[in-house]
């Protein structure tokens, strides 16, 4: 058992999957591409697209400052300004 731990859920959304939850509780994980290397992973062994949560919705959904950085080490992802959504092709 330990305390230090990173979370990651995911949702289906539009036939992919979208990013529900990224939370660490030690500050030791940022910028150590942690998160970066499970989004790929997961990308890898699901065959499916991930997109990022947006701040652009009225729902319970929204991406916090944090979660951006994370998405913006990610080379091969994208950004649509329109949707404010990051996606893992």
């Amino acid at each position: 058992m330990t305390d230090y731990w990173l979370e990651l859920c995911f949702e289906p959304f539009d036939g992919k999957l979208r990013s529900a939850t990224m939370a660490a509780n030690r500050a030791r994980y940022r910028k150590q591409g942690i998160p970066e290397a499970v989004l790929r992973y997961a990308r890898r062994i699901t065959g499916t697209p991930i997109v990022s949560s947006t701040n652009k919705t009225d729902e319970n959904e929204w991406q916090t400052p944090e979660a951006t950085k994370v998405w913006r080490r990610i080379p091969e992802a994208s950004y649509d300004p329109a949707t404010d959504r990051y996606i893992l092709p």
